[in-house]
Formats: structure tokens, sequence, C-alpha cells
């Protein structure tokens, strides 16, 4: 599991994002906000040297739209710039929320240098590809596709070093991998991936369950649920069949993981502000 979710460049990365945060005014956070806290899962601290911080809550047409408040409230009262963000916005749209933050980066000059961060496929190359108005960068819903560093011109006055993905070495909590297997931040062998739906289906249950009931119909009544059993009512309310009749659970499994990435399964977040109060209690 390590191996696939850790690759090298990641480490490579982070050696190089060290070296350069020295040459940007600014670190620039991109935070999926279905996962505001985990999100945030790497050593952020030790690596930006208290640089001045910018966070984006992406994927703002994915969450909850309360609790993604509730998050860029605290992350402001962290003394964190913080606004939210869906990337399926126009690109003019975009460009003018970055516009804004422009005049918030310090700077002694006119000439500013940005860095942007995040967890793998939080957004980075989609939000470059926005600001530029042009599909200049390869996307897509897969960890790992920009593997360097690069210089981006937003204007004569403003340049982004976009980044790789970075993450923890060691991911501390296996909740935490789950949360980063549902948004697709990392990948996962079967029995991880049947954890992480398992874990996912347990929070919309608690918080979201007319999702549930909108995207199949089950019992989710029911003090434990059957994974399995879940599987094959979707692969036969899909026609997801084998050969010889039996029901492609595998095919079912896959469907339900990329309805909680891609959104497809509804509006939600991972995370409650709740979270942070049961931390400092």
């Amino acid at each position: 599991m390590e191996e696939k979710w850790y690759p090298g460049h990641i480490a490579k990365a982070k050696r190089r994002i060290k070296e350069k945060v020295k040459a940007v005014n600014s670190v620039i956070e991109m935070i999926d906000s279905r996962i505001p806290y985990s999100g945030r899962a790497y050593e952020w601290k030790k690596m930006f040297h208290n640089k001045h911080s910018i966070i984006l809550l992406t994927k703002a047409d994915l969450s909850d739209d309360l609790e993604t408040k509730k998050w860029a409230e605290y992350y402001r009262r962290q003394g964190s710039i913080c606004i939210t963000l869906s990337l399926k916005e126009d690109p003019n749209k975009v460009r003018k929320n970055l516009e804004k933050l422009y005049s918030k980066i310090p700077s002694k000059s006119e000439f500013k240098r940005a860095m942007i961060t995040g967890i793998p496929n939080v957004g980075k190359s989609t939000l470059i590809n926005k600001i530029l108005k042009k599909k200049s960068m390869r996307t897509g819903n897969t960890p790992g596709v920009t593997v360097g560093l690069q210089w981006i011109n937003v204007s004569e006055n403003f340049l982004l070093l976009d980044t790789p993905g970075i993450l923890y070495s060691n991911l501390y909590s296996d909740n935490v991998k789950y949360k980063l297997i549902l948004t697709g931040s990392i990948k996962g062998d079967v029995d991880t991936v049947d954890s992480a739906v398992f874990y996912g289906i347990g929070i919309l249950r608690d918080h979201y369950p007319q999702l549930l009931t909108d995207f199949i119909t089950y019992d989710f009544s029911q003090e434990k649920l059957n994974l399995f059993e879940l599987y094959g009512e979707i692969a036969k309310k899909r026609g997801f069949l084998l050969k010889g009749g039996e029901y492609d659970i595998a095919r079912a499994r896959d469907l339900t993981l990329k309805a909680f990435q891609d959104g497809t399964i509804g509006k939600f977040t991972l995370e409650t502000t709740d979270l942070l109060n049961e931390m400092t209690e």
C-alpha cells in the first residue's frame, strides 16, 4: 500500500519545495473542501517555514456548503487568508478570485511569486488551466499527474510555481487514509477501498442519509452494513453481470468509489468543524 500512495517523486518534490519556498512571497495551499482538515495532512509548517499562507478550499461544488463556510471561517480565525473555490466555475470568475489574492500577497515590489501546493488530485493543474484559459496541462482524477515543478506566468507581475501533490510519508490514521481514497488523492487495494467505502457510507448514513437513498435503494438502517450485499444490489440495479449471470462486484465497487470521488453521490463533507472541538477538549 505504501509504495502506491507515496511514490519516490513525492519525496523529491518535498525537497525541491523546501528549496524553492525561499523564492516566493506566499504559499497558496489548495485543500479539498470535503476533507478540510485531513486535506492539509502534510508537513506544511516545517516545509513552508512560516511563509505567508493563502488557503483555497477547492471543489466547493462537491462539499457541504454550510460546513465549507464554517471551515473557511476557522482558517481565517487562524490568521490565514481563505477563499472557497469551485474549479467548475467560469475561468473568468476563477481568475478574478485569484486577482483579489494578488493584492494580499506581501512584497516590496509589484512583482510577486507564489507557490501552489496541495495533496494529489486537489485540482492544481485544473486551476492553472483556468488561469491560462486553455487546456495547457494534463489533468485527471488520478493522483500523481503533475510530477515536476514549473513556473506559470499569470501576468507580467505575477508568477505561480505549480508543484506535485505532497503527502505525509506515513499516514497516522486509517480514517485519514480512507478520506484520501474517497476523495481520489491516493489509491488503495481492494480491501482498503472496501474499508474506505464502508467508512464513507457510515458518515453519509449519520449526516447525509438522503444521499444514500438517492444513490441506491437499500436498507441502510441495519446495525451492521453488509458491503458485499450492497455491491450486489448496485450491480443488480445497474445490470452489472458476469458470464453466468453472477453480479459483477468489482464493477459495483468501482462505481461506488467513483461516486464518492467525483461527487456523483452528492455534496458532502467528511469532517465537520466539530472534529476540532473534539480534538481540543
